[in-house]
C-alpha cells in the first residue's frame, strides 16, 4: 500500500511539467515472471524538444512528444499516462 494521496489528473500533471517542475510518480514495473509492482519514478518535460518522460534509473515508463500531434492525434499526453497507469503525488507548495 502506498501511503500518499495520489492523483491521476493528467491535465494537472502536464501543466506542472510545463511549468518546469519535476514530479514524483508511481508506475507499474512488470517482472519477467508476470508479477507487477509499483515503482517510484519522476516525470519531467524536456524543454529543448518539448517531450515528456516518466523515468526511473534509466527505465522509461511513459513518454510523449509533439510527434504524436501530427502522427497519432488521438494519442494525447493524458492517454499516454493512462495507458502506463501513472499516478503522481500532487505538490503541496
Amino acid at each position: 500500500m502506498i501511503p500518499y494521496q495520489l492523483s491521476r489528473d493528467y491535465t494537472l500533471l502536464k501543466q506542472l511539467l510545463d511549468e518546469g517542475k519535476e514530479i514524483v510518480c508511481f508506475a507499474d514495473y512488470r517482472w519477467s515472471g508476470g508479477k507487477t509492482l509499483r515503482d517510484v519514478c519522476h516525470a519531467r518535460c524536456h524543454v529543448k524538444d518539448k517531450s515528456y518522460s516518466v523515468c526511473s534509473r534509466g527505465q522509461e515508463y511513459a513518454g510523449w512528444n509533439d510527434w504524436y500531434l501530427e502522427n497519432q492525434p488521438d494519442f494525447t499526453f493524458e492517454k499516454a499516462m493512462e495507458k502506463a497507469n501513472i499516478e503522481f503525488i500532487p505538490p503541496t507548495l
